[in-house]
């Protein structure tokens, strides 16, 4: 007898393509949402540490001590306890500045626990840890299999370019065409998005709780916060919001995500084209040893069929992000919180 132990699992992420999809889950789940979290805290614990002993308000650390901070690091057990302390707080940045403190005491910078998130509002610290997951999803993990596509597309436009094929317009024979030329079409396609994508500069911001650095000027008058707070935004690779609320502008992250929703709809029509060029017999698509339960003679084109619907999901998810996350009511509302914690299953989709 063969025991199967069944957990329990949501999304077929977790389970059915898991195998694919284990190192970008890592990078993109709560717990690395999380991880990037606790790390613009210590970048910007280091930052203020350093600002604030240039006017005498603390006490430079030596390159003991900064190597010591910059090198804190994030464990499954720091998790947990970020999570047992969410659990009592009801508040998952402040958690977070919790566990920092907890840690700094732990190698032996206790002195400057009392700084962390100073001056801070909670969206400063979510904002640029969810551009850094973004940016990890997009250009670690997605843009790599993009451009792997576009290179087997470009090896078989090559081969086949000049592969005569019946042309079908509205479905019905048309004049001539080669397949490499179609398959062409669609890389050129593909192309266009990928200079797009990687075009797109996300912003972010460290601005307040209004958007208005009032609390700044509160540590001290000695500083140009607007420029010591520009610089450590651009040192994250980001390009500063000079206008916020308490939330950043939403647009060039929903440049990105919609730029990607839409290059999901061109590989739709790719898939769909190809679908029906092995349905024609031009083309032969290998797919699962039995296609069928009942008919196992046939061979499905199984991989283009699951490729159409998850990139409909996909783009349906970081199209409806996008839509939504447009508007927050007056200086802030929560509503779009949840919507971004979807950003990392719509870019796997």
């Amino acid at each position: 007898m063969i025991l199967v132990s069944i957990v329990g699992f949501i999304s077929p992420l977790d389970d059915r393509y898991y195998e694919e999809l284990r190192d970008y889950a890592a990078a993109v789940s709560e717990a690395a949402f999380t991880k990037y979290r606790l790390r613009v805290e210590v970048l910007y614990l280091n930052f203020l540490v350093n600002l604030l002993s240039r006017v005498g308000l603390a006490k430079p650390l030596t390159d003991d001590e900064r190597e010591r901070l910059l090198s804190l690091g994030f464990s499954e057990d720091d998790y947990g306890k970020f999570k047992e302390l969410e659990g009592k707080l009801g508040h998952d940045v402040k958690a977070i500045e919790y566990l920092l403190r907890e840690k700094l005491g732990g190698i032996g910078l206790g002195g400057i626990a009392h700084l962390t998130h100073l001056g801070l509002t909670s969206e400063d610290v979510n904002n640029l840890a969810l551009g850094i997951l973004v940016r990890v999803a997009t250009y670690n993990y997605l843009m790599p299999e993009l451009t792997g596509l576009l290179s087997t597309m470009i090896a078989l436009m090559e081969r086949y370019a000049g592969l005569p094929m019946l042309g079908r317009t509205h479905g019905q024979p048309a004049t001539p065409t080669t397949l490499g030329k179609e398959i062409a079409y669609h890389a050129c396609r593909l192309t266009y998005w990928l200079s797009v994508i990687t075009d797109i500069k996300l912003q972010g911001k460290v601005s307040g709780a209004t958007g208005s650095m009032a609390s700044f000027p509160m540590i001290s008058r000695d500083i140009d916060w607007i420029e010591e707070l520009s610089r450590f935004v651009r040192e994250l690779g980001f390009e500063l919001a000079i206008v916020t609320t308490q939330v950043l502008p939403p647009d060039s992250l929903t440049h990105l995500l919609t730029s990607i929703g839409l290059m999901s709809q061109a590989l739709i029509n790719l898939a769909q084209d190809l679908w029906m060029y092995n349905m024609l017999g031009y083309i032969h698509v290998r797919g699962k040893p039995i296609g069928s339960s009942t008919m196992p003679h046939k061979v499905n084109p199984v991989d283009l069929e699951n490729a159409e619907g998850n990139l409909k999901l996909g783009s349906s998810i970081l199209m409806e992000i996008s839509r939504h996350i447009q508007v927050s009511r007056l200086q802030r509302d929560l509503s779009d919180s949840t919507i971004k914690r979807n950003i990392g299953l719509g870019i796997a989709t």
